[in-house]
């Protein structure tokens, strides 16, 4: 009776002590679990003499284990899993008692034929043997729970070995011959010195490798956080493990649990190239951990309607055993703004304010290049000058309001009329330029005819006056390859001058 209680007192201590490492949280007072594990053998003992059916008893012993794990704070999942690993210890540490209780049965017989002190060292070996490979289990339990070993192949192969070892202890006492069973003890005494030695160097060495890690780990955590960017970092899986603080505040959310839980709201369905970007933004994850770096548009909308566009640059990094891409977000709408009024600034630079069409100098600069590329190809180059008649009058009689209007009409009329490869700007006051490339004179005088029919034909409207406007039109072309922009130029506009001489409202080619 007495080895009896000691026994249940040990198995209630060594289930104290693997509960606390499968839980970290007790519901109730150190009493209570007492008082369950003590109801739990006076029901398991109950059935066992009553029934005696062994696996009867098995599952009333699986039952009431799970039933204690209720004082404890966790899932489900993790609690069947403890049952069973404790349930399978505890037979373990069971076997080792029916061992050390055999053993000394076996040193009394040793003691009843005279050879007492053969039994006494028997029975002191096996129950060492038996305190030294239940403490190697407290050991291994203990660090698995400070997780200085995190592989599990590792440490469920360390405690089978534990766990064999009590098995082969009551084997070699119950059925081996003296000789073999302590040639199989000092074998079992070795295997467990050499795995406790080979367990705790490999402990203290990942312990070395944790704290490393964590630097590294720590490391890692202050560049992103430092980053002037956006970074979302993603794990093979697709599956997000850390984001820093500039996506939060570029997406507008005060806690990172509340942009993961917003995360596939924040693009639209479909990305300028019509791609669903669910789709889209898993393949560009998987082709990072491929090919290693790489850089594409996106599009983010975000919950108040306000869309960002932005480029993802997507960077694979090795972390220790662990591959990961690191998505860094650009946000392009500052760069846009900029781009747009770069691209205003030129057009203020280059093209007319009045008329929208290019202004002297922008024109002055394209055509001395398209000049000597027809120069060096023997090709034609033609200049057209225009000068619009009577304009003063025009402003005179309906003000300069309506001349201006009248402006922008001609000049829109003169890029209505015009082909692809020519050039327009306005000169200066009334006086409009066209550049022609591969236009002989006779090609030019039918694109002066072309605009002076459209001009003329055509009253301009301005608001409730119609104006009948003309233009004297001047033609030149390089009648030579030595002759330049500017000499071009100043005979299109003799030409001009010289139909204006005539009458006005007419084409006069320089020759």
């Amino acid at each position: 009776m007495l080895a009896y209680l000691m026994y249940n007192f040990m198995n209630m201590f060594a289930l104290e002590r693997f509960m606390g490492v499968f839980f970290e949280t007790r519901r109730t007072a150190k009493g209570l679990f007492v008082l369950s594990f003590i109801l739990l053998y006076i029901l398991s003992s109950f059935v066992f003499v009553m029934f005696n059916i062994p696996a009867l008893s098995m599952f009333i012993n699986l039952a009431a284990y799970y039933l204690i794990t209720l004082n404890y704070e966790s899932a489900f999942k993790k609690r069947l899993i403890a049952v069973v690993s404790i349930f399978a210890i505890v037979m373990a540490i069971e076997s080792v008692f029916v061992a050390f209780v055999m053993s000394v049965q076996l040193g009394s017989i040793f003691e009843d034929a005279g050879v007492a002190e053969a039994g006494q060292t028997w029975a002191f070996l096996v129950l060492g043997l038996s305190t030294y490979l239940i403490s190697l289990l407290f050991r291994r339990f203990s660090n698995i729970k400070k997780n200085t070993i995190v592989s599990t192949e590792f440490w469920v192969s360390s405690l089978a070995i534990s766990i064999a070892s009590m098995f082969f202890l009551f084997s070699a006492i119950a059925y081996f011959p003296k000789v073999t069973a302590v040639f199989t003890i000092a074998v079992i005494f070795v295997i467990n010195m050499f795995t406790f030695y080979l367990h705790d160097t490999l402990a203290m060495a990942f312990a070395d490798k944790l704290k490393v890690m964590e630097e590294v780990k720590e490391r890692m955590r202050v560049m992103v956080d430092t980053s002037p960017l956006a970074c979302i970092i993603f794990e093979e899986n697709g599956s997000i493990l850390d984001i820093n603080e500039r996506v939060l505040k570029l997406f507008g959310f005060s806690s990172k649990q509340g942009y993961m839980d917003n995360m596939s709201s924040l693009s639209p369905e479909r990305q300028p190239d019509g791609r669903l970007s669910k789709e889209k933004r898993e393949e560009n994850i998987k082709r990072a951990f491929k090919e290693g770096s790489f850089s594409i548009e996106w599009l983010y909308q975000l919950p108040q309607g306000d869309v960002i566009p932005a480029e993802l640059t997507l960077e694979r990094v090795a972390f220790f055993e662990q591959t990961l891409v690191i998505c860094y977000i650009q946000d392009l709408r500052e760069i846009k703004s900029l781009l747009a009024m770069k691209e205003h600034l030129e057009n203020l630079a280059f093209t007319d304010e009045l008329t929208g069409i290019y202004n002297r100098r922008y024109f002055m600069n394209i055509a001395e290049k398209q000049l000597n590329n027809c120069k060096k190809d023997g090709r034609p180059f033609s200049i057209i000058m225009l000068d619009i008649d009577y304009f003063k009058s025009v402003n005179d009689n309906y003000g300069h309001l309506a001349g201006d209007e009248a402006l922008k009409i001609f000049a829109g009329r003169l890029k209505h009329v015009l082909r692809k490869n020519s050039l327009v700007a306005r000169y200066g006051g009334e006086e409009f330029i066209v550049m022609l490339k591969d236009a002989s004179m006779e090609d030019s005088y039918e694109t002066a005819k072309r605009i002076q029919d459209n001009i003329v034909k055509t009253p301009f409207v301005i608001g409730e006056i119609s104006v009948h406007i003309t233009t004297s039109i001047g033609i030149a072309t390089n009648l030579n390859e030595n002759m330049e922009l500017q000499e071009i130029i100043h005979n299109a506009d003799s030409a001009a001058y010289k139909a204006k001489e005539l009458g006005r409202n007419k084409i006069i080619l320089y020759s």
